[in-house]
């Protein structure tokens, strides 16, 4: 289902309609620039621009008037956000009808925690772990009258 060279997903959903299992990726970008570093990936383009090896569906997700419908490839949807609300600027076309296997769409989602971790893990032999903050931060502070 998704391409060989393991780039990682965002979030990944999961929707049953009638008896197949659909998948759709959402990759958030948080400014232009990071917008048009993603179409550095070329293998995960191409095969998203074919069909092949992709999730069903494809949105980018990013704050209100970063990213605009005609900047978004013909393969990929748009969803904009702001503090109050999301919006589906630009429907995702379906790319395949090919069924999801499971175990490969676990796979991308484990490495992509695994890589996570392995962040957390290499800070922490870096700089130490974190000090413990006291209860007491934890309390909120009332005002006096």
């Amino acid at each position: 289902m998704f391409s060989e060279k393991d780039y990682e997903a965002d979030f990944l959903m999961f929707m049953k309609k009638a008896s197949k299992i659909y998948c759709t990726e959402y990759e958030v970008k948080i400014d232009h620039s990071d917008f048009l570093k993603d179409s550095q990936k070329v293998i995960k383009h191409n095969n998203y621009k074919n069909g092949i090896l992709c999730p069903n569906y494809f949105y980018y997700i990013a704050p209100d008037g970063v990213i605009s419908a005609e900047e978004v490839p013909e393969y990929a949807g748009l969803i904009e956000i702001d503090e109050k609300r999301m919006r589906k600027t630009k429907r995702a076309p379906l790319l395949t009808e090919e069924e999801i296997d499971m175990s490969d769409a676990y796979r991308k989602m484990y490495n992509r925690w695994w890589d996570w971790r392995a962040t957390d893990y290499k800070d922490i032999l870096e700089h130490g772990p974190k000090p413990r903050r006291r209860r007491s931060t934890y309390k909120k502070r009332r005002k006096k009258i």
